[in-house]
């Protein structure tokens, strides 16, 4: 999401573009929206919950069935949005010093990576002999601390 407010901040003021302009502000928002909705649903312990989206009827058929059975969804998507800021960037949309910019992309990364981690999270079960002994040890902690 931060990427997505940086890229909506670094655009231009530049009045002859502001159709184009809006039209990829609100592609760029509605395939963060997508990804978002993905990754809730990749780390969500509901599996066939829906998640709200951004006005998905306006992107094309086409590309909503081609991601829609994709088990790497996010992945997909995030290179749509990275496609959809080069197009921006060379377009005249963004008008920001390149290093600037990058940091978009970096938070973009990042937010992947990070997704990545808490389906790590949601996925890989603790322990049972774990969970067994930190109960025995918060017992005998409890008992103790009662003396």
């Amino acid at each position: 999401v931060n990427s997505l407010s940086s890229m909506l901040a670094f655009s231009t003021a530049d009045a002859t573009k502001s159709q184009a302009l809006n039209e990829w502000q609100e592609l760029i928002a509605r395939l963060m929206s997508m990804m978002y909705a993905s990754a809730l649903h990749k780390v969500s312990s509901v599996r066939h919950g829906d998640f709200a989206l951004i006005d998905p009827q306006s992107i094309d058929i086409e590309s909503l069935e081609y991601v829609k059975p994709k088990r790497l969804r996010c992945e997909i998507l995030m290179q749509w949005i990275q496609l959809s800021y080069v197009k921006g960037i060379r377009e005249g949309f963004i008008d920001t010093p390149a290093p600037v910019v990058a940091r978009a992309f970096q938070d973009l990364s990042h937010g992947v990576i990070a997704l990545g981690e808490a389906e790590k999270l949601a996925t890989v079960q603790f322990p049972m002999p774990y969970a067994q002994l930190i109960w025995m040890l918060l017992v005998m902690y409890s008992i103790g601390a009662l003396l």
